[in-house]
C-alpha cells in the first residue's frame, strides 16, 4: 500500500515558511473547479457519459500520463553536472520527510522535480483508468435502474423518496466536485513544473568567494595593447 501511495509524497512537501506546496494557487483551483463543476451540477449536464467531460479528460489525462512518465525519466537521468540537480534548493528551499526518519529535509532540484512529476503522473493516471471506469458505469446506470435503485433504497430503509433523490444528487455533485478539483490542481501544478524546468531548476543562490590565484594574476598582469 506504501508503495502504491508514494508519489502522493509531494502532497508533504513544504515550503520554506511551513506552507504545503499543494495549497499554493489555491484561488485559482478553486476558481477553475467552480467554472468545471457548475454547469453539470445545476444543469445536469453530460459529465459521465460517453463524450463528456469526464470522457475527453480521460483520454487527454492518458497522454498526459506518458509525457510525466517522460519528464520523471529525463531528469532522473540527466547527468548531475546539469544544473546542479543533487545540490540543496538555496532559493526557495522546499522541505520533504525523509524516507526513513519521517523527519523534514531539504531537497535536491532532483528529488523536488521527481516529486512533482512522479505526483502528476499518479493522479493523471488515476485520472484516465476512473474516467473509463465511470462512463462504461454511466451507460449501464439508465434512468429506470435509478429508479428502481431508489426505490429498492427506500423500500430498504424507509427514507422519503425524495430524500434518497436528493442524495444521489448531491453525491453526484460532490463526485463532480472532486474530479474538478483533481483536474485544476493538475492544470495548476503543471505549470509549476515546467516553470521549474525552464527558469529555477538552473538559479543558484549568490555566495561570497575570494579570488583564486588565476584571478589573482588575470587582475595583476597589464592589459594588452
Amino acid at each position: 500500500m506504501k508503495i502504491l501511495s508514494y508519489p502522493l509524497r509531494y502532497l508533504a512537501l513544504q515550503s520554506e515558511a511551513g506552507n504545503r506546496l499543494y495549497r499554493r494557487d489555491s484561488v485559482f483551483v478553486f476558481g477553475m473547479a467552480t467554472i468545471l463543476a457548475l454547469p453539470f451540477i445545476l444543469f445536469n449536464g453530460n459529465f459521465f457519459g460517453p463524450s463528456g467531460l469526464l470522457d475527453r479528460v480521460g483520454t487527454f489525462a492518458s497522454v498526459l500520463t506518458g509525457f510525466y512518465i517522460a519528464a520523471l525519466v529525463g531528469v532522473a537521468s540527466l547527468s548531475s553536472t546539469i544544473g546542479d540537480l543533487d545540490d540543496i534548493i538555496d532559493v526557495g528551499p522546499i522541505f520533504g520527510p525523509d524516507v526513513e526518519s519521517g523527519q523534514l529535509e531539504k531537497l535536491t532540484r532532483r528529488q523536488y522535480v521527481c516529486s512533482l512529476f512522479g505526483y502528476l503522473a499518479f493522479v493523471s493516471l488515476f485520472i484516465s483508468i476512473s474516467a473509463i471506469f465511470a462512463v462504461v458505469c454511466s451507460g449501464i446506470a439508465t434512468p429506470g435502474l435509478i429508479t428502481k435503485a431508489q426505490a429498492s433504497i427506500v423500500a430498504w430503509t424507509g427514507f422519503s423518496a425524495s430524500w434518497v433523490a436528493t442524495s444521489f444528487e448531491v453525491i453526484r455533485g460532490g463526485v463532480i466536485i472532486v474530479y474538478a478539483v483533481a483536474i485544476s490542481h493538475i492544470v495548476a501544478t503543471t505549470c509549476h513544473g515546467l516553470y521549474y524546468y525552464i527558469d529555477r531548476i538552473y538559479l543558484k543562490g549568490t555566495t561570497i568567494g575570494t579570488k583564486t590565484d588565476a584571478d589573482e594574476k588575470s587582475s595583476d598582469s597589464p592589459p594588452s595593447s
